[in-house]
């Protein structure tokens, strides 16, 4: 079973680019696309950098649906001759029609699949302004502040190869304004456990193009704060 984690650290106290190694925005993400990237070189993060609600879409680079398989097809060496053939005969058009009903019949190949996201959902936070979100390429970190209640809110999220995780770290200006429900949520069948600080996410295999999957997975999240953690 593949295990990755993420820590999050708790404290309190128009598109455009800057100095071209900074994306800036002054809205949070719609769409995934529009969501901020990071990673480890195997785990990745798309950070939405959101007010109300923060989202983070997770994946790795080997959960994948199905499981192992062979999917060349048992026609294509009986073939094989009369497609050179025809390639040195200058008919490709012909081989090409043969390749395409004899050697590549499915299994075509797997799916690259997600994580899920984690979510933040935030207590106390309406109307905001002074709202920033970017990604530094200098040092490779998401980062987000507004400001809402008066209360200042920053975000800053990097992902470490070192210690193989994706790590968030939460500040507010104000002793116990920084309030918030943690949870996971996943297309694919999954199911979520809570260990003291803790957040596992266990999520099935998948099948496809008839290959039965074989690959689980399981995301851990882990709170470290010196405030209160209730579940």
């Amino acid at each position: 079973m593949k295990k990755i984690s993420l820590i999050l650290l708790l404290a309190v106290s128009c598109l455009a680019m800057r100095a071209q190694d900074v994306l800036w925005y002054d809205t949070p993400a719609e769409a995934w696309l529009q969501a901020l990237p990071l990673g480890n070189s195997h785990m990745g993060a798309m950070v939405f950098g959101g007010t109300a609600r923060e989202e983070i879409q997770l994946n790795d680079e080997t959960f994948w649906s199905g499981g192992p398989h062979d999917n060349n097809s048992p026609r294509s060496l009986g073939r094989l001759q009369e497609v050179r053939d025809l390639i040195f005969a200058g008919r490709e058009e012909e081989a090409a029609q043969i390749v395409g009903e004899d050697f590549i019949v499915g299994p075509h190949g797997m799916k690259y699949l997600t994580l899920g996201s984690l979510v933040l959902d935030f207590n106390g936070v309406d109307e905001t302004e002074d709202f920033y979100r970017d990604l530094d390429l200098r040092n490779a970190t998401a980062g987000v502040s507004f400001t809402s209640g008066g209360v200042k809110y920053t975000r800053k999220a990097f992902a470490s190869l070192a210690d193989d995780v994706i790590v968030m770290r939460l500040d507010a200006d104000r002793k116990g304004a920084l309030s918030f429900r943690l949870s996971h949520t996943c297309p694919l069948p999954y199911s979520v456990t809570y260990d003291k600080k803790a957040v596992f996410a266990h999520i099935d295999p998948v099948d496809h193009e008839g290959i039965e999957g074989k690959v689980y997975a399981e995301f851990k999240a882990d709170v470290k704060t010196d405030g209160k953690v209730t579940w």
